[in-house]
């Protein structure tokens, strides 16, 4: 389980490193990472503005994810984490990292159809 929980932490880190890229600007439009839509890769606009919008859930849940794991890993590793409560705290981190997704997917998409980010997005 140790193993788990560790590899859900870097999870969470790598969600935060893309919520700063996104949030910054920093992460070109590509089919790899970032809130990958047919509407965010229509354009340069769109994807910066999806990413801008949505990266707030990337940075807020990759952090959850990253003090919660972390949290844990004592126990894990002490061997005072047994079946049922390591697997409890696994599938927690996962359906958290879940929701993260899907919140930056649709309140993302949701900010830049709705133009809520106002100026400062490169012009088509």
């Amino acid at each position: 389980m140790g193993i788990s929980i560790s590899v859900l932490i870097v999870a969470g880190v790598v969600l935060v490193a893309l919520g700063i890229l996104s949030l910054t600007g920093k992460l070109p439009r590509n089919h790899v990472a970032g809130i990958r839509t047919r509407y965010s890769l229509a354009s340069d606009r769109n994807w910066y503005a999806t990413q801008r919008a949505g990266s707030p859930w990337l940075i807020f849940g990759g952090v959850a994810v990253v003090i919660v794991g972390l949290a844990f890993v004592p126990f894990v590793f002490a061997g005072k984490l047994h079946g049922g409560a390591a697997v409890a705290v696994t599938v927690a981190l996962v359906v958290l990292l879940a929701l993260t997704a899907l919140g930056a997917w649709f309140f993302g998409e949701w900010g830049a159809r709705h133009d809520v980010l106002g100026p400062g997005l490169p012009k088509e």
